[in-house]
């Protein structure tokens, strides 16, 4: 019995065995009859225009859930697609979505090659700067400009702030001087604060840094920016918003505007390099001042050459030339050199599907016009990202940037180099000899890094948080040093600067997204930001050393020191819900909570209220299809500027009484209820795309009212000072219009063709200062911010009083009335109007002409070289070259055929500094670039492609202004009194370059 079951149960196991052994087979041979039913598609994705591979780009199968990113490369692998055909479709941000049908056969490879086009109104594109979270440009109802890493590549740029000029409407850029490493000044919809300045906000990678000038001080004329020290070719793209409607998630202190950059990703594949090398010239222009033709000017101010000199000549009462080098008079003959440069640039990205990398660095020199100006400049970058699962990214973002710049002296001080050369003999250099000015050495060395991080974690298409912190750490060295036998300072001094800014970004956003309704969608969003601000200054002097030598502090007989430690803080808390119906329609409105450690203790929390709406009506059933896109939007928001760090607060001063008894007075009464300016604005406009995207239209009208402007006030006698004290007193309003319009007119396989044109207003009042009339010179009640109030020639029928006399400054001089002058409001100290050409040409796809314009119009400068000149002139002293003329005929007696105004502008008892306030309206050719793809056959081995550029900066200007250059102004970045003081203006740059990627 025992033995019959054995065998039963043997018998039993052998059959299920069997059928185990059967059931695997058959899967086996099931999944290999499945894969022989698919096949692969593989192809690459480029840019249409500049033929440039698209790393990332969503490539898919349409009716299925098969998929995958274009590499580094911009090459895609779709495995397991179903033989047959299939419609696959390439997807990117910025870029026109591309389908291709592909006919699939059962174990073989299909091919298909993308070519996508950048659109100029992307709605589905994703924006980052003024949301919540990520959004989409169909929901946002305020304006937005974005830079592309295309329109970096195709720029000339020795700053990152050519890459602003003359690409987005409404942003004004200045280079402010000559100077290699010097910043340039940024204003965003003109001046909207009286007191507080108007710089924006800068963000890195979502790190907010810092956006004031490197501390110089006036020796060099000019300020270096932490701006400037990141490296362009790091840069992924750049998004600009303009005003409060836009700003007011990020509170007090963005009444300015933002500006956001985002460095460069690495992506999923094998190593991917490029290396980009640029060499060039800066070289500066003959400097004619406007109008002057070379005839009058033939020396340019003997900076283009100094080997002669200009004389009167008392016999036959005119100037002549005489040839004459002028003392310390370089041997080129000429104070001006070609400045060469040198930029190397080598960068890797690449990774695996759970991690990525981006690491580049840096090493540049440039020379300025001038002998010894100059930089030197290096610097790193690693970015790397990690996905340690789905819905979870974590990027760190990580910089170190050097920057040493050598200046020269200039503008509004006895060593400057402009102010020596143009006075001629009434300058302050002994013999002459103006290249005693070099022997005063200015020097900043400048480190920066940036540490940060952003995590994205979305656990399920509900929720999606976002956080981002960092540290924005610079620090500066300058030193200011004159020789111990210096002209001005016989025995020596020095001055050595340390300064420290740290800045700490912690910022939250968390959304939930959710559908109350099938055709009602709902992101309501929550966050907050903690900042906090810590400047270290350490500034010494010490002066009269024993004998010559490098001294250091402590060596001379005067040294002094001076310390200041100063931390900020400042915390904000939000709320947002946007509401959209059927994907068309958008509300969003949102408020911000903001504590700010300047505010008054009895002030409390400043609160900025938002409300937006968009209405995508091109997507309404009715609407014809010539214009394919037209968006309306509209946007209210507020948002602020804080008062100083110890404005609110009382402070006391150490001074001495009699016999050098220590004491204290009060150095500032405080305000305990002192809070921020409050910016109101309106903005409302449209987005249009017609004719296949090849029209573009955008269109803005903003309003803004600053309210509770600060503004200082003299507090009463028995206050016990007279220091005045912050209060939130003023208003003000800013009002403009923005209009930007593409056209396409060729669009080909092999040609295409494209022209832009920007232009816009901003124009202000001031429409109460409390107790007050005026705040000096350049602010007064009813009229417009900034402007420029001084003596004048009182011209009849424009600015004369009833019963007041007056004159027609074209009408004959005449000797027995001579002309009356009266302060005056003469105009704006800057333009009213931008205007922005730009054309891109590309040629079978390799050969591509980029070329960008900017005009300015409507500002007014004080030509100071001028008023000075003519101030010190004498009849054995150069003059104005302007007025050279002038002053011949004035000398020969006629003096009846001079003009009212050219007696006021040349003759030296009328001449003042109000009668050389001058139009300062000006176009710039600021980019021209020619950029060659070269063919494949002809690269080399081991690279992918090579491709070389010409490129010029600044090669044109036309204006009429007659000072030395409407850009080259002696403030530095200080937006608050431009002037043309000897400040040499920028330079012409030349560029040869070559990138290649391997």
């Amino acid at each position: 019995m025992i033995r019959s079951l054995l065998e039963s149960l043997g018998s039993a196991a052998t059959r299920s065995l069997t059928g185990l052994a059967m059931a695997l087979a058959f899967m086996a041979f099931g999944a290999v009859g499945t894969a022989a039913q698919t096949g692969t598609v593989t192809g690459s994705v480029v840019n249409i225009v500049s033929q440039t591979a698209l790393a990332g780009a969503q490539v898919s199968v349409l009716g299925t859930s098969i998929g995958g990113l274009a590499n580094n490369v911009g090459r895609y692998l779709i495995l397991n697609v179903p033989a047959g055909q299939h419609t696959i479709r390439v997807q990117l941000i910025g870029f026109a979505t591309v389908e291709q049908t592909v006919t699939v056969t059962a174990g073989e490879v299909a091919a298909a090659d993308f070519r996508l086009r950048q659109q100029a109104l992307a709605l589905e594109g994703v924006i980052v700067t003024g949301t919540a979270g990520q959004a989409r440009r169909r929901e946002i109802g305020n304006t937005i400009s974005q830079i592309s890493v295309e329109d970096i590549e195709l720029t000339t740029v020795t700053d990152l702030g050519d890459i602003l000029q003359g690409r987005v409407t409404g942003v004004q850029i200045n280079d402010h001087g000559g100077q290699v490493g010097g910043a340039s000044m940024i204003r965003l919809r003109g001046n909207s604060s009286l007191t507080q300045g108007n710089f924006p906000l800068i963000y890195i990678d979502g790190l907010r840094m810092e956006n004031s000038a490197i501390m110089a001080d006036d020796e060099a004329g000019q300020e270096a920016s932490a701006f400037d020290m990141i490296n362009p070719n790091d840069i992924e793209r750049i998004e600009i918003i303009k005003g409060p409607a836009a700003t007011t998630l990020y509170g007090t202190e963005a009444a300015g505007g933002v500006i956001q950059i985002f460095t460069k990703r690495g992506s999923a594949g094998a190593p991917a390099w490029t290396f980009n090398m640029d060499g060039g010239i800066h070289s500066m222009k003959h400097q004619a001042g406007g109008i002057n033709p070379k005839s009058i000017n033939p020396t340019g101010y003997y900076l283009n050459d100094c080997t002669v000199r200009r004389e009167f000549d008392t016999n036959t009462k005119e100037f002549v030339t005489i040839n004459e080098r002028q003392a310390g008079c370089p041997e080129s003959g000429s104070w001006f050199k070609n400045g060469f440069l040198q930029r190397y640039n080598l960068s890797v990205r690449g990774g695996g599907e759970t991690a990525t990398y981006f690491v580049s660095g840096r090493w540049e020199n440039e020379e300025g016009v001038v002998d010894p100006q100059g930089l030197t400049a290096y610097g790193v970058r690693a970015n790397v990202s990690f996905q340690p699962f789905d819905g979870l990214d974590i990027s760190l973002n990580n910089s170190y940037q050097h920057k040493t710049i050598t200046w020269i002296p200039d503008g509004n001080n006895a060593s400057g180099f402009l102010l020596n050369v143009l006075r001629g003999t009434a300058g302050y250099t002994p013999q002459n000899d103006d290249s005693k000015v070099f022997e005063n050495d200015i020097l900043s060395v400048i480190d920066q890094y940036q540490l940060s991080a952003n995590i994205n974690w979305s656990p399920n298409s509900t929720w999606a948080h976002r956080l981002n912190v960092g540290l924005d750490y610079t620090v500066n060295d300058f030193i200011d040093w004159k020789y111990w036998d210096y002209y001005a300072e016989p025995t020596g001094d020095r001055e050595d600067d340390q300064r420290q800014d740290r800045n700490l970004t912690f910022d939250y956003a968390g959304t939930f997204n959710y559908s109350p309704l099938s055709d009602v969608t709902s992101h309501f969003a929550f966050g907050g930001q903690l900042y906090e601000e810590f400047n270290y200054r350490l500034n010494g002097f010490d002066e009269r050393f024993a004998g010559p030598g490098e001294p250091q502090l402590g060596d001379g007989t005067n040294p002094g020191i001076f310390e200041n430690r100063l931390r900020v803080r400042s915390g904000g808390a939000f709320l947002q819900e946007q509401l959209g119906w059927q994907d068309k329609v958008f509300v969003t409105a949102g408020v911000r909570w903001d504590g700010f450690s300047t505010f008054g203790e009895g002030f409390g929390l400043a609160t900025y209220p938002k409300l937006s709406g968009t209405y995508l009506i091109s997507d309404e059933s009715f609407w014809p299809g010539v214009v394919e896109t037209l968006k309306l939007r509209v946007a209210w928001g507020q948002s602020g500027r804080a008062p100083g760090a110890f404005d609110a607060e009382k402070l006391w001063e150490a001074t001495q009484a009699d016999e050098q008894q220590p004491a204290v007075v009060i150095n500032n009464l405080g305000n305990p209820d002192l809070g921020p300016e409050k910016s109101t604005e309106l903005e409302w406009g449209f987005d249009a795309t017609a004719y296949g995207g090849r029209l573009t239209v955008e269109f803005t009208k903003y309003d803004q009212t600053t309210a509770d402007a600060l503004i200082r006030v003299s507090p009463t006698p028995s206050t016990g000072t007279n220091n005045r004290v912050l209060r939130n007193l003023g208003e003000m309003k800013n009002w403009g219009t923005e209009l930007s319009v593409q056209v396409v007119p060729v669009r080909t396989d092999d040609i295409e063709w494209a022209l832009g044109v920007q232009w816009s207003t901003n124009d202000s009042e001031v429409t109460d200062l409390g107790p007050l009339k005026d705040l000096g010179s350049t602010i007064r009640l009813g009229l417009p911010l900034r402007i420029r109030w001084d003596d004048q020639l009182i011209v009849c029928g424009r600015d004369n009083d009833p019963g007041e006399a007056c004159w027609d400054p074209v009408a004959a001089y005449d000797p027995s009335s001579p002309p009356k002058k009266g302060k005056r409001f003469i105009g704006r100290q800057f333009p009213t109007d931008l205007l922005n050409l730009t054309t891109r040409l590309t040629l079978f796809r390799s050969l591509t002409l980029d070329v960008v314009g900017e005009g300015q119009y409507g500002m007014f400068l004080s030509v100071g070289p001028a008023y000075q000149n003519m101030r010190r002139t004498s009849l054995s002293n150069p003059v104005w070259p302007y007025c050279a003329p002038i002053l011949d005929t004035w000398n020969s007696g006629d003096r009846t055929s001079l003009t009212n105004q050219q007696v006021v502008e040349c003759v030296q008892k009328f001449s003042d500094q109000g009668v050389w306030t001058r139009k300062a309206d000006f176009f710039r050719l600021r980019s021209t670039t020619l950029a060659w793809r070269v063919p494949d056959r002809w690269v080399p081995g081991g690279a992918r492609s090579v491709r070389l550029s010409l490129q010029g900066k600044n090669m044109l200007t036309f204006t009429d202004y007659v000072g030395l250059d409407p850009e080259g102004q002696d403030n530095g970045l200080s937006d608050a009194t431009p002037n043309d003081y000897y400040t040499y203006g920028p330079p012409r740059t030349f560029l040869f370059g070559v990138r290649v990627t391997f």
